[in-house]
């Protein structure tokens, strides 16, 4: 039988940082936990990533402010969205840092010891 694996989803907020997407995502979906999502908000950058996110990264979703919000507010709105969408856990990822294949799942394996009062 496998284990409940919680759904994760990490909001990674955007602000023309499309040269950074070529880094950050890819470590993003390297992955070694199998059960997340990734939800790009992008604050009305002039440099749109939403092709460059479709053609190499087709399993994360876009979303898009209709008005410069600002970094707190483009994260609470990947926040809410992750929330309605079932995740159980949230992570927040800057757009212009790789993290570590491993990091996801330790960070659950952490959390669901804390959540279960272990």
């Amino acid at each position: 039988m496998q284990e409940h694996l919680p759904r994760v989803c990490v909001v990674v907020p955007n602000k023309n940082g499309i040269r950074h997407l070529a880094y950050s995502l890819p470590s993003l979906f390297a992955s070694d936990y199998s059960n997340f999502q990734v939800v790009l908000v992008d604050d009305r950058s002039s440099e749109g990533p939403g092709e460059l996110v479709k053609e190499k990264f087709p399993a994360a979703q876009v979303l898009y402010n209709t008005a410069k919000r600002g970094f707190a507010a483009t994260v609470n709105i990947g926040v809410c969205y992750a929330i309605q969408g079932g995740a159980e856990f949230v992570a927040v990822s800057n757009n212009d840092i790789k993290i570590p294949v491993w990091l996801i799942r330790s960070a659950v394996d952490i959390l669901s010891t804390e959540k279960s009062g272990v």
